[in-house]
């Protein structure tokens, strides 16, 4: 009975051996891995200071448990409009440099579009036969309040004609521009206002277009900025130097801890506002069960285009995220104004949000 249990129980480790060695054979390395996610940011100064797309990438690859993989094509001070052409004009060319047409590029760039530039663009856009790169989710940052005129509108929508597929999520990325005094909310009022009028017309826009995407929506990041603004009130950015912080106490100016001094660029803590509301657009959910792992993206040098144009790619680091506390906030901010209508005008009016207390 011994010799015949011990030769049972080779055969019984025969077969696992030749059943392990099937499912390896069977299931190669990366089919086992995580599923991977595209995503293409398309935007200026805006979307790429502190790093905001790398922000986006961690938060929704913690949230999904998937390989969020973010891809950039940022210029300073270009909006949708002037990349439609030069990305046109890459696409058309199918990644040959020599079949590249000038008169297709966006004016200011005729001159200045070299190889280097061209292969730039090349590799983001187009794989190696020269056909249009996939991505799952395209964000286009828009370029101030240019959406209100229709050549603004045009360039999204020629961007979505030459980069989306019936697989893939168009994102409008409305951020903040420009949050002014405090004494000034009125007009805060009347410019968000013509913001999410703005929007609507794009999405009308996108709906009656019949071009190829899977469906489209709107991260409305200035929206939910100012919910911040009028919950928390303004406060003195921490990035201000002594000097500055005198002579905007002096002309009676203040700002939000969620942009620098410009007004307009974020902190670290606005980056991750816009993030956050970016993620609650695509999934239609909080960001804040990624809280509780979330670091703050260390300082790198993101590939930003057309250098020559203006400013730098320098990260702006204004120092680390005060805690987690404040993360949950911005998260839920994020999540009630994209997705349950949030609209704080008054901060009477933002007591009534328990969350927020």
């Amino acid at each position: 009975m011994r010799k015949q249990e011990k030769m049972t129980l080779a055969a019984a480790c025969t077969w696992m051996l030749v059943i392990m060695v099937l499912l390896i054979t069977a299931f190669p390395a990366g089919v086992l891995a995580k599923k991977k996610v595209t995503c293409l940011f398309i935007g200026n100064s805006v979307s790429y200071y502190n790093n905001m797309p790398e922000m986006y990438g961690k938060i929704a690859s913690e949230a999904t448990g998937k390989d969020v993989s973010v891809t950039t094509l940022m210029a300073p001070e270009k909006g949708p409009h002037a990349f439609s052409f030069n990305v046109a004009a890459v696409v058309h060319s199918k990644g040959n440099y020599s079949k590249l047409k000038r008169k297709e590029l966006y004016y200011t760039d005729r001159n200045a579009f070299d190889k280097k530039l061209f292969d730039a663009y090349r590799k983001i856009l187009l794989t190696k036969n020269g056909k249009v790169r996939h991505y799952d989710y395209i964000i286009l940052q828009d370029h101030g309040r240019q959406h209100s005129y229709p050549h603004s509108r045009m360039g999204i929508l020629n961007l979505v004609k030459c980069l989306s597929d019936k697989k893939t999520t168009v994102v409008i990325f409305m951020p903040n521009y420009h949050i002014t005094p405090q004494k000034d909310l009125d007009t805060q009022k009347k410019r968000q206002a013509k913001d999410d009028r703005i929007v609507t017309k794009i999405m009308k826009d996108l709906e009656k277009s019949g071009l190829k995407y899977k469906k489209a929506v709107a991260a409305r990041s200035g929206r939910a900025f100012y919910n911040y603004v009028y919950t928390y009130g303004f406060h003195y950015a921490s990035r201000l130097s002594p000097k500055d912080y005198k002579l905007y106490k002096k002309n009676d100016k203040y700002l939000c801890d969620l942009v620098i001094h410009d007004e307009m660029h974020s902190t670290q803590l606005g980056a991750y506002l816009h993030a956050a509301t970016i993620y609650s657009a695509i999934y239609g959910k909080s960001a804040a069960d990624t809280v509780k792992k979330y670091r703050a993206v260390s300082t790198f040098r993101l590939p930003v285009l057309h250098r020559h144009a203006a400013g730098t790619n320098d990260a702006m680091q204004n120092g680390p995220f005060r805690s987690k506390k404040i993360l949950k906030k911005i998260c839920f901010i994020a999540d009630q104004t994209q997705n349950h209508g949030m609209n704080i005008t008054s901060r009477s009016e933002a007591k009534k949000w328990k969350h927020l207390r």
